[in-house]
């Protein structure tokens, strides 16, 4: 008997020890998904959004876009975790639990429809949404018309900082030729937060400024002006910074 306690206390340890840590803070947490692409570690991918909803990190919209496209990366590259994360997500706080259901649904993952057919189901009073995502196919994120606002340049960081893949920064890249867009408020807008969002992103991630310089010699006229002078400005930033603490893009 003595034997068989001991037995099952170490595997309860073991199990313990085997689930995914919480994150303890917001910085910690938005530290882990800014530089996820460096060290993946799927297993913690569900982990993050309970602890996002934990420390009210869901409740401010605008961190919703980055943390789908985040997502949607992390169960591009790693399947399995879709079924872990339409598990979780009936535990979520009914405003919350859109963010891991759009990101289930902008992965592209094979069985996405069904997931969330099985959602709507178990949660009746999301019913509504989870048969329209059920029913209709997503878009791939780096097809979203950027002019939809600046939310979707938001969701392509966040799916950058899930993969380390260059395609969500070559989107971002397309508005550039819109920073001085007349007349059209929403590529204006664009526009302008791709240029700064490029810049941000270069300076904190050495991935994001290769892409970049390996871009200024390709793209258009009007993408590779504006793309050189976020060189110089990344570049210039560096160098006044260097040796300085690193703080993390947004």
């Amino acid at each position: 008997m003595r034997t068989l306690v001991v037995v099952l206390a170490c595997l309860a340890a073991s199990l313990a020890s085997a689930a995914p840590a919480p994150f303890a803070s917001g910085p910690e947490l938005g530290k882990w998904i800014t530089y996820y692409y460096l060290k993946p570690e799927p297993a913690r991918a569900v982990e993050a959004i309970a602890s996002a909803s934990r420390l009210g990190l869901l409740k401010d919209g605008k961190s919703l876009p980055s943390m789908i496209g985040f997502l949607s990366g992390v169960m591009r590259k790693e399947p399995a975790v879709a079924r872990e994360a339409a598990s979780r997500l009936v535990s979520l706080p009914k405003a919350e639990q859109p963010v891991l259901a759009l990101g289930l649904w902008y992965s592209g993952h094979p069985e996405a429809g069904k997931l969330l057919a099985g959602l709507s189901r178990s949660v009746p009073e999301q019913k509504a949404m989870y048969d329209e995502l059920s029913q209709n196919a997503a878009p791939k994120l780096d097809q979203v018309p950027l002019e939809q606002g600046t939310w979707v340049l938001d969701a392509l960081w966040g799916s950058f900082m899930a993969t380390g893949d260059e395609r969500p920064v070559l989107r971002v890249m397309s508005a550039l030729p819109w920073t001085d867009a007349q007349g059209d408020k929403a590529r204006s807008l664009a526009g302008g937060a791709a240029r700064w969002s490029l810049t941000a992103n270069a300076v904190h991630h050495p991935r994001v400024l290769a892409i970049c310089k390996a871009q200024a010699g390709k793209q258009p006229k009007e993408v590779a002006v504006v793309l050189a002078e976020i060189i110089r400005n990344a570049e210039k930033d560096l160098k006044a910074n260097a040796g300085a603490p690193r703080k993390d893009a947004k």
